[in-house]
């Protein structure tokens, strides 16, 4: 299984996470935007940071059943060979 630091695609939507998380502290405290595009642009922002994360957990979860089913594979090898060998 590889570590989810070592994981490129990861860390992509790493970086959009912090990067949406600046963006939205910018928008509810700057001056510079307008109080009637200030909610819509943090609901934006906030449905960027919801996709960022599901993506993040939607390939942990791939890397963790490639790893799962190579084990299996692994093991049922094993076991052919033990019987070939009886």
């Amino acid at each position: 299984m590889t570590k989810w630091y070592k994981n490129p695609e990861i860390i992509k939507w790493l970086l959009l996470i912090i990067a949406t998380i600046a963006l939205g502290a910018f928008i509810l405290t700057s001056q510079l935007v307008p109080d009637k595009y200030r909610l819509w642009l943090a609901i934006l922002d906030y449905a960027v940071f919801t996709y960022a994360n599901y993506k993040i957990i939607h390939l942990r979860n791939k890397d963790r059943q490639k790893a799962i089913q190579e084990n299996e594979n692994r093991a049922a090898r094993r076991q052919a060979e033990r019987l070939k060998n009886k």
